[in-house]
């Protein structure tokens, strides 16, 4: 599936996505990102598809975002159990009865765990990783959800967590913790449903306060 994204000619092209290629790019300067628009116009696909190249260490030839060069801690979030496992799992691992349909190529993906009360969702998962040519190194990850509270975000130090849909403001202050000492990268996909939040305006208007 990956290699369907942002060609060099057709539908797909990344010369059609100069947005995404921007928020790409963006990587290399910021710790934070968030890509905010409308529904439907990729902004899950593109973060997934970034995610991928993380955890494999296999990026595109054109790639001028941030390279990790060394396997990556991941955390996959949003609101809930569910909503994670019908998007963010879908989209990276494929259909349950079809694990590698998804961006991850199937031969990346070295083992996953099930999550206990959710059906076929899963909770942990090991990637390959290509480090100086070999693949012998593995990336981890594991399914989170706001629905489950501030503190399943405490302890640990993440390369990479993706916020799919805005996550409550005390999530969203834990994740920037985690990351702080490791120079992790936060990425945030949603549309701003609920309006002008205390997060959409740190990013709309930074250094003000919310009034």
């Amino acid at each position: 599936m990956i290699e369907k994204y942002y060609p060099e000619e057709g539908k797909l092209s990344r010369h059609a996505y100069p947005k995404h290629m921007q928020f790409f790019k963006a990587g290399t300067e910021h710790r934070e990102r968030c890509m905010m628009a409308a529904n439907r116009v990729g902004k899950t696909d593109g973060a997934c598809y970034e995610v991928t190249c993380h955890l494999t260490g296999q990026y595109p030839k054109w790639w001028e975002g941030r390279r990790f060069r060394h396997p990556v801690d991941v955390w996959l979030s949003g609101d809930t159990s569910t909503t994670v496992r019908d998007i963010l799992q879908k989209k990276l691992f494929g259909e349950y009865n079809d694990i590698g349909s998804g961006f991850i190529p199937g031969a990346k993906i070295f083992k996953t765990t099930n999550k206990s009360g959710v059906r076929e969702a899963l909770d942990t998962f090991a990637v390959r990783h290509e480090t100086e040519g070999r693949f012998d190194s593995y990336s981890t990850g594991v399914m989170k959800s706001y629905d489950q509270g501030r503190k399943s975000f405490q302890g640990g130090k993440p390369d990479i967590i993706l916020l799919d849909e805005e996550p409550p403001q005390d999530v969203y202050t834990e994740c920037l913790l985690r990351t702080m000492t490791n120079n992790g990268m936060i990425i945030m996909t949603f549309t701003p449903l609920m309006g002008m939040t205390e997060l959409i305006y740190t990013y709309m208007e930074p250094g003000k306060e919310l009034k």
